[in-house]
């Protein structure tokens, strides 16, 4: 008789428990607004990002995403693009912290280095790592509408095909350029990459809801970034020309690749 008890209070021990564990953290995924910067009197940045773990769990919350073509003319890119998105996907950002777009590579197997078409001073040019800023750009782009924080991004010397201006990141490791964001939530963010079927996917998501911006173009073109508060930012006039198979062309309003 006693034995049986036993084995019917276990199921009861384990649902009490699990209870507890869902009340205690009710009170630790509060929402924060977004920083433009992180905020001097805050936590500073501590670890870097980490790989989540391999099972997902509860289904995520989608902060913000955005999405571009993947057709880019030369071999070498396209296989960067896609070892990137594999190397980055599910990298973890602490609350109160850093994510640095090559850094993250750099722990996470390396920064992708086939030779590939870039940008560089306004001239459409072969080196290694080309096609990395497209990643970098639509991290960035996702990262605009989740509502985090930008501590660095550069943009390109000319217009890019594949982002409109304003939402391209330019990362190259020979120029120490990189992108920076900042988690300012109370919880962790999730990057989330996806490479095929022709498009490049990024999303960030989290466990809680977030404080999303959004992104659009103002009545004169400019693009530009509604803040929660009602600020808004200036992320670029609007564009005039687009770069494509090494020339320039004319484009009144080139496609925003921004998922609505």
């Amino acid at each position: 008789m006693s034995a049986v008890k036993s084995r019917g209070a276990m199921p009861m021990i384990r649902w009490g428990i699990a209870a507890l564990l869902v009340l205690s953290g009710l009170g630790l995924t509060a929402p924060e607004a977004a920083l433009s910067r992180p905020d001097p009197e805050g936590s500073p940045p501590t670890s870097a990002p980490r790989p989540a773990p391999a099972s997902f769990g509860a289904p995520r919350v989608v902060l913000g995403q955005a999405c571009t073509a993947l057709d880019a003319p030369d071999p070498g890119s396209r296989a960067n693009v896609r070892l990137a998105a594999t190397r980055l996907t599910r990298v973890e950002v602490p609350p109160r912290s850093e994510f640095r777009f090559l850094e993250a590579l750099r722990v996470r197997g390396g920064v992708p280095d086939e030779p590939g078409r870039a940008l560089l001073d306004g001239a459409v040019v072969e080196e290694p790592g080309g096609g990395l800023c497209q990643v970098a750009g639509t991290v960035y782009a996702a990262a605009l509408r989740a509502g985090l924080g930008v501590i660095e991004r550069a943009g390109h010397s000319a217009a890019v095909r594949t982002l409109p201006a304003g939402l391209d990141a330019a990362v190259s490791e020979a120029g120490g350029t990189d992108l920076v964001l900042w988690n300012a939530y109370r919880f962790p963010v999730r990057l989330e990459l996806k490479a095929g079927g022709g498009k490049l996917e990024a999303r960030w998501t989290a466990d809680s809801p977030g404080v999303p911006a959004r992104v659009g173009r103002a009545a004169d073109g400019a693009l530009v970034r509604r803040l929660p508060d009602g600020r808004e930012e200036l992320l670029s006039p609007a564009p005039t020309s687009v770069v494509s198979q090494g020339s320039a062309r004319r484009a009144d309003r080139p496609h925003d690749p921004l998922v609505p």
